[in-house]
């Protein structure tokens, strides 16, 4: 009985751990599609600049 109860304490505690570690692993993703986003912006916007440099030098 006592094994069984040492048993189910440890798979709980094995359980907690990896939903702590899911967690950790879902904000770094959070933060890692922010930053991607971010990047993708800021290339839209050079390309846009790019065009519009290039525009004036043409005229």
């Amino acid at each position: 009985m006592l094994e069984k109860m040492v048993k189910m304490k440890k798979v709980r505690l094995d359980l907690f751990k990896l939903h702590n570690e899911n967690d950790k692993g879902q904000e770094k993703l959070k933060k890692l599609t922010k930053i991607f986003s971010e990047v993708e912006h800021a290339q839209k916007w050079i390309k846009l600049e790019s065009a519009c440099l290039a525009n004036k030098f043409e005229n």
